[in-house]
C-alpha cells in the first residue's frame, strides 16, 4: 500500500492529522509558529515518521545543506531531501548529496535525481533513498521508475502513475487543492488530472498554505483523500 503525506493549509494541520501516513514537512514553513508547534507535537508523541522536504517545488530555489541538516536535527526527523533543482546536472546533484553526507548518514538522506543516469551516479556514491519529482517524471520510463527500491513520488500527477509504478510513498496537496475548487478526485481524473502548481498559488504557494477552508471544502478534501487512497490501494 502506498503511504501518503498530504500538504495542507497551516490552519488545518490538525483537521487532516488522521489522514497522514507520515509527515512531509516543508523547510520553508518550519519557522511558522503553528507549523512548528504541530511538528514538535508529532515528534513528542513519537508515533509519526517525519521527513523534511527542501521546498524546491514551492520556492524554485535550492536550500543549502547546512540549513537542511539543521532543521533535520532540530526536529529529530528521520529523513531529509538533499538540495536539488530541476535545472541541475549530474555533478551538481552529486555534489549536493556529498555535502549532506558530511552532516548526515546516507540512511537519513533522500536524493531527487532528474534522470535514471543521475540515479545510477548517486547509487555509486552510496545514496540509499530516492525521490522523483513530478516535474521530471516524463524523463523516465515506467521500467526505470519501477527499478528504484522504496521510491518516493514528489507530487502526484494522477492515479494511473501511482497504480503503474507503485511507489512506496507520495506527498501531494492535490485532494485539498481540488476541494478548494469544489472538484472531486473523480472529476479531476475525468478531466485528465490537470495539475495545480503551488508556485501559481501566490508567492511560494502562500494563497494555499494560508487558506481557510469552508466546512464544505473541508469535507470534500477529506473525501478526496479517501478516494485517492481507495483508487491506488
Amino acid at each position: 500500500m502506498i503511504k501518503f503525506s498530504f500538504e495542507v493549509p497551516i490552519k488545518h494541520l490538525d483537521d487532516f492529522d488522521e489522514y497522514q501516513d507520515f509527515v512531509f514537512a516543508l523547510s520553508m514553513l518550519v519557522h511558522n509558529q503553528k507549523y512548528k508547534d504541530y511538528l514538535l507535537k508529532k515528534q513528542h508523541q513519537g508515533l509519526t515518521t517525519l521527513w523534511i522536504d527542501n521546498s524546491f517545488n514551492e520556492t524554485f530555489e535550492a536550500d543549502g545543506a547546512v540549513y537542511l541538516a539543521s532543521i533535520f536535527h532540530f526536529y529529530s526527523a528521520q529523513r531529509v531531501v538533499a538540495p536539488d533543482s530541476i535545472y541541475w546536472d549530474t555533478k551538481q546533484i552529486v555534489t549536493a548529496y556529498k555535502q549532506m553526507r558530511q552532516r548526515l548518514w546516507p540512511k537519513e538522506i533522500i536524493v531527487a535525481p532528474q534522470t535514471f543516469e543521475i540515479y545510477k551516479a548517486l547509487r555509486e556514491e552510496g545514496a540509499l533513498h530516492f525521490a522523483v519529482s513530478y516535474w521530471v517524471r516524463n524523463k523516465w520510463t515506467l521500467e526505470e521508475l519501477q527499478q528504484i527500491p522504496n521510491l518516493h513520488f514528489l507530487g502526484c500527477l494522477g492515479n494511473k502513475e501511482l497504480i503503474d509504478v507503485r511507489p512506496a510513498s507520495c506527498d501531494t496537496g492535490m485532494p485539498i487543492k481540488l476541494a478548494m475548487q469544489d472538484t472531486s478526485v473523480m472529476d479531476w481524473i475525468w478531466k485528465g488530472c490537470p495539475h495545480i502548481h503551488n508556485k501559481d498559488l501566490g508567492l511560494h504557494g502562500r494563497d494555499y498554505f494560508q487558506a481557510v477552508l469552508t466546512p464544505e471544502q473541508l469535507a470534500l478534501a477529506k473525501a478526496n483523500i479517501l478516494e485517492l487512497k481507495r483508487l491506488t490501494r
